[in-house]
């Protein structure tokens, strides 16, 4: 027989949504222990993976409704708590550029929802106006933008969920780095089993696997959300180039070609080895349909993505022509994009919850997720300006 251990509350998942729902769970006073491999466990195995094995992503506010906007303020309003806490440091402001080359639904709502939550934001719409906010960046007329100079920026989602963790760990939680490779319910009781052969053991258990939520027979019934691939291309700077980007807004580009669409690209960053480098992504008529375990596994062991290489490096160019830009690596990654293009966070069995589906938008909404998926297992509701609506799950 394998041994047990017991807590208040289990969570599965050890990436952004996983962390700061175990996070919030300590601070309601739950024993919580996460299970979740590390990023080399993860890498090691062949069988697991995660998206936030890097050093940059987009911080925005002013989403494009109202859900989005107060799950991504809410979240912000936590990085000075976070950070103080645990004196990690993994968020810039430097502000966010958001354009399309034309006016978009977006453009047209973003000035009321800034103003129903208090938040500022600009017009950009010359290339006079662009320069101002960032020079080295070029995007080709006609287009149309907004600038959020507060609070938006770029977030380090390495950084995150260590912090995270380490603020789990100060309020007395649990991290276990294992494998969970079933989930079953006995005697009123969720039993949650891993690949070392230990049995951990809790009234109430919370699935924040990512895209490997319907996998390892974690849940009862598939939810439906579809696992997106998509490829980065991390870029080598000179220190000259590093030093006129250095600061710039992050830019969300949501131009629409025949072979891609959606760039979003972060300033660049300086690595613990001294490189300088600059992560851009965009959706690309290449990518896949993962939803097949196999297909995910094949996808991250693939290794060669050169085929995304042309359009990654065009587009680059393009937004930056006056910088030289030296190797270059490509990534991959996965978007899991729900049918409601909310997040699923729902009680789907008595005591299991899952939090998952973050449709592209998981670390800067990341702690406002995970506080509303810890609010529901502790008090069967979500704080005030949220509603069950908000993030009813879909099953297939």
């Amino acid at each position: 027989m394998s041994p047990q251990m017991s807590s208040d509350v289990l969570v599965i998942g050890r990436g952004l949504l996983g962390s700061a729902t175990a996070r919030h769970l300590a601070l309601e006073n739950a024993k919580v222990t996460l299970i979740g491999p590390t990023e080399e466990q993860g890498l090691n195995s062949g069988k697991v993976f995660a998206s936030h094995y890097d050093q940059t992503r987009v911080q925005r506010i002013v989403a494009h409704d109202e859900l989005w906007t107060r799950l991504n303020l809410d979240s912000v309003k936590s990085w000075s708590v976070l950070k103080d806490q645990t004196g990690t440091d993994f968020y810039e402001e430097n502000g966010c550029i958001y354009a399309n080359n034309f006016l978009d639904d977006y453009l047209k709502s973003a000035p009321s929802l800034a103003d129903k939550f208090g938040l500022e934001i600009h017009t950009v719409d010359s290339s006079l106006k662009l320069s101002e906010i960032s020079p080295c960046l070029s995007i080709e007329a006609p287009f149309f933008g907004l600038f959020e100079p507060k609070l938006a920026g770029m977030l380090n989602p390495r950084k995150l969920v260590s912090a995270q963790l380490q603020a789990l760990k100060l309020l007395g939680g649990t991290e276990l780095n294992d494998f969970v490779v079933d989930v079953s319910l006995s005697d009123g009781q969720w039993s949650v089993r891993t690949s070392t052969g230990m049995t951990h053991v809790a009234p109430q258990v919370v699935v924040a696997a990512g895209a490997f939520t319907n996998h390892f027979n974690l849940i009862p019934k598939a939810l439906d959300f579809y696992n997106k691939s998509e490829v980065v291309i991390v870029s080598e700077v000179s220190e000259s180039d590093y030093l006129k980007l250095k600061g710039m807004p992050s830019l969300l580009f949501e131009i629409k070609e025949d072979d891609f669409d959606g760039i979003y690209l972060t300033a660049p960053t300086k690595t613990a080895d001294g490189r300088y480098i600059m992560k851009l992504g965009l959706n690309q008529k290449l990518d896949l349909n993962l939803n097949d375990y196999s297909n995910l596994v094949k996808w991250f062991n693939a290794g060669d993505y050169s085929e995304y290489a042309p359009v990654l490096v065009r587009e680059r160019n393009r937004l930056f022509p006056e910088v030289k830009f030296l190797n270059s690596v490509l990534k991959p990654c996965v978007i899991s994009r729900t049918v409601t293009e909310n997040p699923y966070i729902e009680e789907i069995a008595k005591g299991l919850f899952v939090a998952v589906g973050c449709n592209g938008y998981s670390a800067m909404s990341s702690d406002a997720q995970g506080r509303q998926a810890a609010a529901l297992v502790t008090n069967g509701i979500f704080d005030i300006g949220y509603t069950k609506e908000n993030f009813k799950a879909a099953f297939k």
